[in-house]
């Protein structure tokens, strides 16, 4: 059960930044939201669990994304127009792939008030026993918050707990071993 292994990790970081921690699922081309932990702030922005995030847009979908296979990527949005959301969101496929590079050279993705204005997100693949980047964990709060905590090393922090998570559910690959296998619907 992933919301168990990746319980006292979410927690941890809950503890150590004091924002709201994210896990999500990818499944059938689209991220759902898992477990969420609020942070105790009274300015904060939580998630719910069933809530969809965009793959393209949320530090969620992007950790997943940079952990696919190229082909994946342009079969997910080749065709596709990439709609913004605030005037922070990526919307060609060129840059998207260029953000996607530097969150696999970083190893955890940031969402830059690209889903919603004052929002930032750090986030990083969870990969299953098979190595394929089925979940993500990510820590959100008001961007100038998130961007203090990434001065104390919250995206090393994120990608610690992702790679224990991944450890404790059985995988053995590295975070940026490519699978070509898709998504269970």
């Amino acid at each position: 059960d992933i919301r168990r292994e990746a319980r006292s990790n979410m927690e941890a970081l809950l503890r150590e930044y004091g924002e709201t921690v994210n896990c999500a699922i990818y499944q059938s081309d689209v991220l759902v939201v898992i477990e969420s932990l609020e942070s105790p702030s009274p300015l904060r922005r939580g998630a719910c669990v069933g809530e969809q995030d965009l793959l393209f847009s949320s530090g969620l979908g992007k950790s997943i994304l940079a952990n696919l296979p190229e082909e994946e990527i342009l079969r997910l949005y080749g065709n596709s127009e990439l709609k913004p959301l605030t005037k922070s969101t990526i919307t060609s496929l060129s840059a998207m792939l260029e953000d996607l590079k530097l969150t696999r050279i970083r190893g955890y993705s940031i969402d830059a008030e690209e889903s919603e204005l004052g929002l930032m997100c750090v986030a990083c693949a969870i990969h299953d026993r098979h190595g394929f980047p089925r979940y993500a964990l990510s820590v959100s709060g008001p961007t100038e918050r998130i961007q203090a905590a990434l001065d104390r090393s919250l995206g090393e922090s994120i990608a610690s707990a992702a790679a224990q998570v991944s450890k404790d559910l059985g995988n053995s690959t590295s975070p940026s071993h490519f699978v070509t296998i898709h998504p269970l619907d």
